[in-house]
Parts: C-alpha cells; structure tokens; sequence
C-alpha cells in the first residue's frame, strides 16, 4: 500500500513487451518469438497453447508502472 507523501516511480514511455515469464531469459525470449512468429516452426502450436497470443510490440505504461510500484511494495515488505 502506498504512503503519504512518497513519491514512487512511473513509467512514461517504453518500447515492447517483457518477456513472459519462465520464457528462458534473453535467449530464451529470442527463440520464443520466432517460434510465434513462424506457424511452421516445430514449437509454435506448443507456445501458442502454454502462452495464449502475444504481441512483442504491446507496451502499456499504465501496466508497467502498476508492476514497478507492485514491485517496490514487495521489496519494503522483504527487506
């Protein structure tokens, strides 16, 4: 929950989506969407059916920002 007269991030801008999680890091987000992106690729029915549709271009700053306060709250809460 957030605190009176703190002040915590936003985001304002950015450019595509995070990578979904359990995707394999970098290497493993690379080969996940060209996976999606080619229907004859040996995993894209697989993909498609563990992830649902997904758009590498979708960026939502109201989203994210959600996320990043999320995220502040559990670090206080852990710390």
């Amino acid at each position: 929950m957030s605190e009176k007269g703190k002040r915590y991030p936003i985001c304002v801008e950015g450019q595509n989506s995070c990578p979904p999680e359990d995707v394999g890091g970098v290497g493993g987000y690379a080969r996940y969407l060209d996976s999606i992106a080619n229907s004859r690729h040996e995993d894209h029915a697989d993909l498609l059916a563990w992830r649902g549709p997904f758009d590498p271009k979708n960026f939502d700053e109201i989203k994210t920002t959600k996320s990043m306060q999320e995220g502040v709250f559990i670090w206080r809460n852990e710390a």
